[in-house]
């Protein structure tokens, strides 16, 4: 994709959950929006360009134009992950963008206590009891997890640190989570897992 004209205020995701979900990505992105206040100075200082809706024909030649010049377009990149990293510090929530039978889902971080595999699926377990059915393997939804907040403690499931209340010795033990489940902890992971817990 060449460019993407992307609105703020959309169904389902807004622009910028759009461009976390995307990820690392080259396509240039104009921004096309009624917004004329805070969230214009974020898009003018880091996008390739914007268009103040309703557009005119020349403004968007003009945009367009700016997709021919490698350069600019090359700073428009950097641009954009400033602005994606500007937006995980700004006091937004962290999520994560998972796909679901009905399309794409934003799950806040700090509301997943674990994930366990389901065959090719995997189960999302969150604190208002709910669970999530997500269309990938834990192996794949463990990467888009920060190491630092969550830990691979079995095969089979990936638990979030600050939501483990106790951790219970054995040949590899268990944890005791915040919403009362016992999850296993399997015996090659136990010593990495009371590393990260402070233990030794």
């Amino acid at each position: 994709v060449d460019v993407i004209f992307l609105d703020i205020e959309m169904p389902v995701l807004n622009a910028f959950d759009l461009l976390k979900a995307l990820g690392d990505h080259e396509s240039g992105v104009i921004f096309t929006t009624a917004y004329d206040e805070f969230a214009i100075k974020a898009i003018k200082h880091n996008a390739l360009d914007y268009l103040l809706k309703p557009v005119g024909k020349d403004e968007l030649i003009a945009s367009v134009a700016k997709l021919s010049d490698r350069e600019h377009r090359a700073g428009a990149i950097h641009r954009m992950s400033d602005l994606l990293g500007q937006l995980g510090n700004g006091g937004q929530q962290e999520r994560i963008a998972v796909p679901t039978r009905e399309g794409l889902e934003m799950i806040p971080m700090d509301q997943i206590i674990y994930a366990r595999a389901d065959d090719n699926y995997t189960e999302i377990h969150l604190l208002n009891q709910r669970r999530i059915v997500v269309s990938r393997t834990l192996k794949d939804v463990e990467k888009d997890l920060p190491a630092k907040r969550f830990l691979r403690v079995h095969q089979s499931h990936v638990v979030a640190l600050n939501k483990i209340d106790r951790y219970v010795r054995g040949a590899g033990g268990y944890v005791v989570l915040s919403n009362g489940e016992q999850l296993a902890v399997a015996r090659s992971r136990k010593d990495e897992l009371l590393e990260v817990l402070g233990v030794r």
